[in-house]
């Protein structure tokens, strides 16, 4: 095969290709003006350049049209051939078969939000895409950014209040504290009061090793304060920690109603209004399109509605 310099192609204007593919279909300079939606100037011009590109006159004005030279006649069906590959390559959209699809969906999420969405992701995954693998990694606010900015996930899933609304993201559902604690151990009944609340040692969730989080910023707006026993940075450490203790934390609503009852432990509203949160689903722009990623989405958002509508 010869060698083909690909210095010589800048010089040939993909339009060129697809006036001689209106003119061969049309046989009129005029008619392929009207196709094109351009002047006939330009579509005489247009023809003049593809002449001395291809050094043929390639269509010949007759009383019956413009007849194409046997030049252009050998040229029609491979021009046309590459218009259909280069628009293949360019706009066809490639499709997601979840049963025939065989990847591996990274999503990086609080522990806590894994364990309220992973079980049922799994089973919507087993069901429809059984050649899907998940792979779940801890993501919180500082590092969500920087792993989809690197590929690592697919998407982050948490509360991330200091990213802006954008389109890269979506609202799963705003999230509430609830009470959570032992009762037989603290010696409380199915509610608890302001004054219980304060008197008992907490358990709190802390990313940063520290002991204060959200609520106290509004205990401390009333001049009063709590005392902290332990930090974890796990949500789901402490439903263990509390089991037979003198000890109550404030854990996500979705979370206390999923698995607190299991370990025997009590949930009631907090005695005290206290802000919410909201958990979102983000994911970087390159994969904004994507089948793939798309569908994952898709699933999520379905599976936290059912968890909502239950």
């Amino acid at each position: 095969m010869a060698n083909i310099d690909r210095a010589d192609l800048r010089d040939v204007d993909l339009n060129l290709l697809v006036a001689f593919e209106a003119l061969m279909q049309t046989r009129s300079v005029s008619r392929m003006a009207q196709r094109l939606r351009i002047g006939q100037p330009s579509a005489s011009h247009a023809l003049k350049r593809l002449r001395a590109l291809l050094g043929d006159p390639l269509f010949v004005r007759t009383p019956a049209g413009m007849i194409p030279t046997p030049h252009a006649l050998a040229l029609a069906e491979p021009i046309r051939a590459i218009l259909t590959s280069i628009e293949r390559t360019l706009f066809a959209r490639a499709s997601f078969d979840p049963r025939a699809e065989r990847r591996v969906f990274r999503i990086g999420a609080m522990d806590y939000v894994q364990a309220v969405i992973a079980d049922p992701l799994l089973a919507v995954l087993q069901a429809q895409a059984p050649g899907c693998k998940l792979i779940l990694t801890t993501t919180d606010c500082d590092t969500a950014g920087r792993s989809l900015a690197r590929g690592e996930i697919d998407l982050a899933i948490g509360a991330f209040p200091q990213i802006k609304a954008g389109s890269h993201q979506e609202l799963l559902y705003r999230e509430r504290y609830e009470c959570v604690f032992d009762a037989k151990a603290c010696r409380l009944g199915k509610r608890v009061t302001r004054a219980q609340w304060l008197a008992l040692p907490h358990v709190i969730m802390s990313v940063h090793g520290d002991y204060s989080g959200p609520l106290d910023d509004v205990l401390k707006s009333s001049g009063e304060q709590r005392e902290v026993a332990v930090s974890t940075p796990n949500f789901l450490a402490i439903p263990f920690l509390l089991r037979n203790k003198r000890l109550i934390a404030a854990l996500p609503s979705r979370m206390a109603r999923a698995f607190c009852g299991r370990l025997g432990l009590s949930t009631c509203p907090l005695p005290f209004t206290a802000p919410t949160f909201d958990v979102t689903m983000i994911w970087h722009a390159r994969t904004g399109d994507e089948p793939g990623a798309a569908w994952l989405r898709d699933q999520i958002t379905a599976i936290c509605r059912r968890i909502d509508a239950a």
